[in-house]
């Protein structure tokens, strides 16, 4: 970062500058905040404002300027004998993030973690900076989320709370991510009336560790008032979010450098097990008329389960006749950006050669199976998994995700199409998978 080249934004000390704010954010900006207006030249036309990032005027003094390269910044401001924090380091972060094309209609905000005088870790959004996309009447309602948000507190460790979605993100260092925030509960998501009052609709959480010691510092927090999984979840965004993290010394997760550990060396082994893999998903998928089919492998550069793909086969079948579902194809952009943790559901598949069937996979909690929001948005139902050895590739271990096409039927009827599944599986895997189907089955319904 020192020495960078780049012209240097001044704070805008006026609120009439500021286009259009709903009346009680404004009144916050006056009593409380400095903010800056960022803007993106890069399509020719200078002064094009893209943004805004907003911090405490309590962080502003002392101050000198610290410099990051690449965009057009807000006067960073940090104690000339000290370094920068990690709300400073954030503050420069949102900056670069909200400048995305990517972004979207928007907010960000960085939730910390402190410690209470009992010792728990307290998550907060108050004080800390956030940023948003063009201010006016189409940002109103992400506006009066944030300051729905300051409100709100959650712990981060195992208690008798409720913990949260930033609660969860930063106790299992993993994100997490819904196309609608009110296919949560209120338990599962304590601020979710809140959010259906600003039209809030995506909702995406990261945990947020210092790079060199790893230690998790807090939760950063994305949400729109559209639908914005596409968007996020999209390469060049996910890379610049890691890029920026890496430049101010931050990290979260990075899917797409786990997926080139896994698959760095693509050999022909792996190939054809992932070749046989996809036709069968198809054969299944098309025969039985699945909305969806997934494989997921162990990662090998975490504790965690990675949608299993290569750049040249895929690991997933959208079923055909629901291709133009929106909610389906959000839900399969979020699983290619996502760890499934290795506990609760998956852990007991992992065992070769169970299976594992539930009626209803929308009752499963959010500990148990993360992407249950979307199992919801997407009114899916029967579900059940199966865990395979390749005799291509030793001792790997591939499960098989299916999720059931919608039945009034009764639980004894459901499972009847389990085992025609099943047999329509055996009869297409032709060599490496045909003899390692189980029959060991974990039931479980509502």
């Amino acid at each position: 970062m020192e020495g960078a080249n780049q012209s240097l934004l001044p704070v805008i000390s006026s609120v009439d500058e500021i286009e259009e704010l709903p009346p009680d954010f404004g009144l916050y900006l006056q009593r409380e905040l400095n903010w800056s207006r960022l803007e993106d030249d890069d399509d020719g036309e200078p002064h094009r404002v893209t943004g805004w990032v907003f911090w405490s005027r309590q962080d502003d003094k002392p101050r000198h300027r610290l410099p990051v390269s690449g965009y057009v910044s807000e006067n960073l401001v940090v104690s000339p004998d000290s370094s920068p924090t990690v709300k400073d380091k954030i503050r420069l972060a949102l900056g670069r993030i909200v400048l995305h094309p990517r972004f979207g209609q928007s907010l960000v905000q960085y939730w910390a973690a402190t410690t209470t005088t009992e010792g728990r870790t307290l998550l907060t959004t108050q004080n800390q900076p956030c940023a948003v996309s063009k201010m006016g009447k189409s940002t109103w309602g992400l506006c009066e989320y944030r300051m729905k948000s300051m409100e709100y507190k959650f712990y981060g460790d195992i208690g008798e709370e409720e913990l949260g979605l930033p609660g969860r993100v930063f106790l299992y260092k993993l994100p997490e991510s819904a196309a609608d925030v009110q296919y949560y509960s209120v338990k599962e998501y304590p601020q979710r009336d809140d959010a259906s009052r600003c039209q809030v609709r995506a909702s995406w959480a990261l945990p947020v560790f210092e790079h060199s010691s790893q230690i998790c510092v807090g939760v950063l927090e994305l949400v729109s008032t559209v639908d914005a999984i596409t968007d996020w979840y999209h390469k060049s965004f996910l890379c610049n979010l890691h890029d920026v993290f890496q430049e101010l010394g931050l990290q979260s997760i990075d899917v797409y450098k786990h997926y080139q550990m896994k698959y760095k060396d693509e050999d022909k082994t792996l190939t054809s097990a992932f070749h046989e893999l996809a036709l069968v998903l198809e054969s299944v998928s098309k025969i039985h008329k699945l909305p969806l089919a997934l494989t997921w492998v162990p990662c090998s550069a975490c504790d965690s389960l990675l949608l299993g793909r290569l750049s040249s086969e895929g690991g997933e079948y959208l079923g055909a006749f629901e291709a133009n579902n929106n909610h389906l194809v959000d839900f399969l952009i979020a699983n290619t950006g996502y760890h499934l943790p290795k506990g609760e559901v998956a852990e007991r598949v992992l065992s070769f050669p169970n299976m594992l069937y539930c009626k209803d996979v929308t009752q499963f909690s959010i500990a148990e199976y993360p992407l249950v929001p979307f199992a919801r948005h997407c009114k899916l139902s029967g579900w059940f998994t199966i865990c395979l050895h390749s005799s291509y590739t030793g001792e790997d271990v591939y499960i098989l995700e299916f999720f059931l096409p919608k039945s009034g039927e009764d639980n004894e009827n459901t499972l009847t199409t389990v085992d025609m599944i099943l047999r329509t599986i055996k009869e297409n895997f032709k060599t490496c998978f045909r003899k390692r189907i189980g029959r060991s089955i974990i039931h479980r319904s509502f």
